[in-house]
């Protein structure tokens, strides 16, 4: 017939010698047992069914002069020996020309032009409940492939025969590429792992009061030991939190005290979260706090951002999955990008065993050191749901998840992708969120934005998308890759499918060098043969001249293809998003928190602390899992409420104030682990006083101090005053006291003065009154008709006159005029004669 059909009936007849050569041998040594006793494979028979799996095909890429070997077992799960035995392979006569023909064959869809190639006949019947290895040689010169065959992957069947009945088999490709060059260059692939955390692990973090590390840690433990080189990651900065998602508020930015695994230990017990007052943040509906109502159920959460789902587009190139059986059952199966399970009501934690060092310190380490091995995106802070944080509220949450994420990396030394993020869900809304916030590129499922006519070709994985905020660039990940790389088939199943779809893909157009990107699931790791597929299938590239590994920054430096593709969908299918209401809560615990921060001595370290518990909340996990997200969000909003009652103002007994001005004393208490610095203002609810001035007042950790506050009265009465504390002069308030009452008598002052004036005004009269009477008494002269003095008489008068001088404070000369008055006295006698 044609070149394969020449070397298919060679292969037979050189089958058929080995066969005679093996049944002389048998008849040697019969009575001896089987010269090939079954072995148990790898995996069980299954009961009640004939499986055949394949477990090699060498080499990955058929070059000439190559020998060729399939291997695999068959095994017997049913109660009847299979008689007579024979393993047919069965081998595509032309190279598909399309990704959904290469689909259709890889399903059981298409058998077309097809023949059995060769033959192995097995020894013995297989026994039931046993299973038997198998090997399909063909050496170099009876190879299906010749200087003349096409390029690319051919579709084979490797089948099991028993009374000529085909009773199992599983189905692949080879891939041939001849000496000569067939391509002008090689197509680029780019792979991207997600690491955050999965819905379980959070919520087991969550109950535990611990953070998420230690919970993802066994998981991300096996991933990064088995993790290429070639993968860029975009990484969840919450794996790098050395704090619980609810520290309680009296410990927020104390010194953490490492605990014996390395992690930081904010408080004894972080589970006992601090009292707190009723606050009217706190959620108090019969729905979960911030769920909306009107959204699916967790069972819908699945979107078009799953790298491995293809439920979502299944006409799309490529979406097919590797390995099926010979009833056409597709054995790899599509799982959620971000979660294979429903986490809604699985609650079970238990994962693979971990390959690595499950330590949280040491995975964590491994972070670190890994991230500096290749390229690095940010996902959003506790992967956030983007597609309702296209608000004002919701853009402050976003910036201010980014700014703990950059705050994170540069504490570890992470250096990532300058604004390049990969948001959980592709929507109009999170694209317009992240335009809003800067974001260059982001990372989105090719299906998302399809090409808005059907071309012969898949387009390099770059496109422009334009929102309401901007343009943003699209790295586009192909489903139908990613797909097949996230399945649950075996890795050699993996590996073919992968080098066969990329035959294909560079088959389109030869001399077109494309970007391709395959992105990975979110629960990466949940499956550990996964990483083995994903190590096996790079490494096989390297036999592949048509394809060739490449970093995320070549993808990034491609520009728009410029086919025309559809616009994004408005909103994520599914799942059970946050309410506004519940965003603008958030929001104003976040501005709370920032605000206390800013009157602490280290403002960074007390808000990092407190963060956690707000920003957790907007998580994409909890989409499907809104009973955790609900404690989450309860406690971060109890959280901020309670921080109003670590500073407060001692309640005060009413008091007088009987002057035009006067101070106030006013005493603040603080149970803040931190020393604070607080503005404090007096804000009377009457205008007959007035408190214009602000004074800044500093508190030691859990201290008290008093801040005097100047007042002035305007009119009398009584005032009901209220103080305020407030971050800055002119911040926000953190906390308001009950107001106590100021009973103004400004006139008292006034009046109280004019008596003490008055007083003293008539003790300074009556003074100088009874001085003056007192010296007219001491100066009276003598009365007339007395006898002239005598000279004794005279001397005690001057004595006395000197003294009585020196009393009224007049100068002692003026003691002339009365000694003068008696010289001229006319009566000449001595005073006492009788004249």
């Amino acid at each position: 017939m044609n070149e394969c059909s020449g070397r298919m009936g060679r292969m037979r007849v050189g089958t058929l010698a080995s066969v005679c050569t093996l049944a002389l041998l048998l008849a040697v040594v019969a009575g001896a047992g089987l010269l090939f006793p079954p072995v148990p494979a790898a995996a069980e028979p299954v009961p009640g069914e004939v499986t055949l799996e394949l477990t090699d095909i060498s080499p990955a890429v058929t070059r000439p002069g190559d020998d060729i070997e399939i291997t695999g077992t068959l095994s017997n799960g049913t109660d009847e020996d299979l008689t007579a035995p024979r393993i047919q392979l069965v081998l595509q006569l032309h190279v598909p020309a399309t990704r959904s023909a290469l689909d259709a064959w890889l399903t059981s869809a298409s058998s077309f032009n097809a023949e059995v190639f060769a033959v192995e006949y097995l020894a013995d019947d297989v026994p039931s409940g046993a299973s038997v290895p198998f090997s399909i040689e063909m050496p170099a010169d009876h190879s299906p492939f010749g200087s003349g065959s096409t390029w690319g992957p051919r579709g084979i069947e490797v089948r099991a025969v028993s009374d000529g009945q085909a009773v199992a088999g599983e189905r692949s490709a080879l891939l041939w590429y001849p000496d000569e060059p067939q391509v002008g260059a090689p197509t680029e692939l780019s792979v991207i792992a997600p690491l955050t955390p999965t819905t379980q692990e959070w919520r087991a973090a969550v109950e535990a009061g611990v953070p998420v590390l230690e919970e993802s840690a066994p998981r991300l433990a096996t991933v990064l030991s088995q993790m290429p080189d070639d993968v860029a990651w975009a990484l969840d900065s919450t794996l790098l939190e050395s704090v619980p998602s609810d520290v309680p508020v009296t410990d927020a930015g104390e010194d953490a005290t490492p605990t014996a695994d390395g992690t930081s230990d904010p408080a004894a017990d972080p589970t006992d979260s601090a009292e707190s007052p009723e606050s009217p943040e706190s959620p108090e509906s019969a729905d979960p706090p911030g769920e909306d109502s009107q959204t699916g159920s967790a069972d819908e959460a699945a979107g078009p951002e799953s790298p491995a789902g293809t439920d979502d587009d299944p006409n799309a190139d490529g979406a097919t999955a590797a390995g099926t059986t010979a009833d056409g059952t597709n054995s790899t199966g599509g799982t959620d990008s971000t979660d294979s399970t429903d986490s809604s009501t699985d609650t079970s934690t238990e994962g693979p065993v971990p390959l690595g060092d499950s330590d949280p310190t040491a995975v964590l380490d491994q972070l670190v050191t890994g991230a500096a091995e290749r390229d690095v995106i940010a996902l959003g802070y506790a992967d956030a749901d983007q597609s309702v944080l296209d608000s004002s509220n919701g853009l402050d949450l976003l910036r201010a998840g980014d700014d703990r994420a950059q705050s994170l990396f540069a504490e570890h030394g992470v250096i990532a992708l300058d604004d390049v993020t990969w948001p959980a869900s592709a929507d109009q809304s999170s694209l317009a969120a992240l335009a809003a916030v800067d974001t260059r590129a982001a990372v989105l499922p090719a299906a998302s934005v399809p090409t808005s006519e059907t071309i012969g070709y898949t387009p390099s994985g770059r496109t422009r998308i334009e929102t309401t905020a901007g343009s943003v660039e699209g790295l586009l990940w192909d489903e139908g890759l990613s797909a097949v790389l996230s399945s649950q088939a075996s890795s050699l199943q993996i590996r073919q499918v992968m080098l066969a779809q990329t035959a294909v893909i560079a088959r389109e157009r030869p001399a077109d060098a494309r970007g391709l990107l395959v992105a990975l699931e979110r629960d990466l790791g949940s499956e550990a043969a996964q990483l083995d597929a994903l190590t096996e299938t790079l490494e096989a590239f390297d036999q592949a001249p048509w394809v060739e590994p490449a970093n995320l920054r070549s993808l990034l430096g491609r520009t728009d293809t410029g086919e025309a593709r559809d616009p994004l969908p408005e909103r994520p299918a599914g799942g059970s998003h946050l309410r506004t209401d519940t965003i603008t809560d958030l929001n104003s615990a976040r501005s709370h928190v920032d605000a206390f921060s800013q009157v602490t001595e280290e403002p960074a370290a007390f808000r990092d602390d407190l963060a956690p518990q707000i920003l957790t909340g907007l998580s994409a996990a909890f989409t499907r899992d809104p009973s955790t997200r609900s404690t989450v969000v309860s406690t971060a909003l109890e959280a901020a409420a309670a921080l109003s009652a670590q500073i407060r103002v001692e309640p005060g007994s009413e008091v007088l104030l009987i002057a035009a001005s006067g101070e106030l004393p006013i005493t603040i208490e603080s149970d803040l682990a931190v020393a604070a610095t607080v503005a404090v203002r007096l804000v009377p609810e009457d205008p007959r006083l007035r408190a214009e001035e602000t004074v800044l007042a500093h508190i030691p950790p859990g201290g008290a101090t008093t801040a005097r506050l100047p007042v002035t009265a305007v009119a009398n009465g009584n005032v009901d005053v209220s103080v305020v504390i407030l971050s800055s002069i002119d911040g926000e308030v953190l906390t308001e006291a009950d107001p106590f009452r100021v009973r103004v008598r400004a006139d008292w002052e006034n009046t109280g003065t004019a008596i003490i004036a008055g007083v003293l005004a008539l003790a300074l009269a009556f003074g100088i009154v009874r001085t003056i009477r007192k010296g007219q008494r001491r100066f009276e002269p003598a009365p007339r008709g007395r006898g002239a003095p005598t000279d004794a008489d005279a001397d005690a008068d001057a004595d006395t006159v000197t003294a009585g001088d020196r009393d009224a404070g007049t100068a002692t000369t003026s003691t002339a005029e009365p000694a003068a008055g008696r010289a001229d006295d006319p009566d000449p006698h001595p005073s006492g004669e009788d004249r």
